[in-house]
């Protein structure tokens, strides 16, 4: 089995490190990206949505997918420790969330989007935590990884 990618997300890129081939890549979009787009405070819209995709589609086609495939992306960062938490996994151990887990939180922002309460869905809604997890969700599906992991979060 390959080592872990890691995931390091800054406020406009994004890197992942593949220290198992001494190779880090660094794409050009991060959570702050859409910063003046989309409101401060609230969820961004459908339609915001749709924009960022494409965005972040545009700088991961720049990646060879088969080198990321089936692994699994690695990150201690907080932010990435929110959308586990959010997604259900128990955050007091390490944790590890198939690809599927992730579209399933994905899901749950999206019905948020159009219109069901937030309460109900269970999920924040801080521009920051969709542009995170809207980065995350497209990096595990255009790249063909398998699943997002990290340690215990306090």
């Amino acid at each position: 089995m390959s080592a872990p990618v890691q995931l390091r997300l800054e406020d406009r890129q994004m890197h992942l490190i593949d220290a198992g081939r001494g190779d880090t890549r660094t794409l050009a979009i991060g959570p702050a990206s859409w910063k003046g787009r989309w409101p401060d405070t609230g969820l961004p819209s459908a339609y915001d949505i749709e924009m960022a995709i494409i965005d972040v589609e545009d700088q991961l086609q720049t990646l060879h997918g088969p080198m990321y495939a089936d692994r699994t992306l690695w990150s201690a960062q907080a932010e990435i420790g929110e959308l586990a938490r959010a997604a259900g996994a128990v955050v007091s151990d390490d944790w590890v969330l198939q690809r599927a887990a992730i579209e399933r939180l994905f899901n749950r922002l999206a019905d948020t989007i159009a219109g069901m309460p937030a309460a109900r869905m269970d999920i924040p809604t801080t521009p920051a935590f969709a542009a995170t997890l809207l980065i995350v969700r497209e990096t595990l599906h255009h790249l063909g990884i398998a699943a997002l992991a990290g340690p215990a979060v306090r």
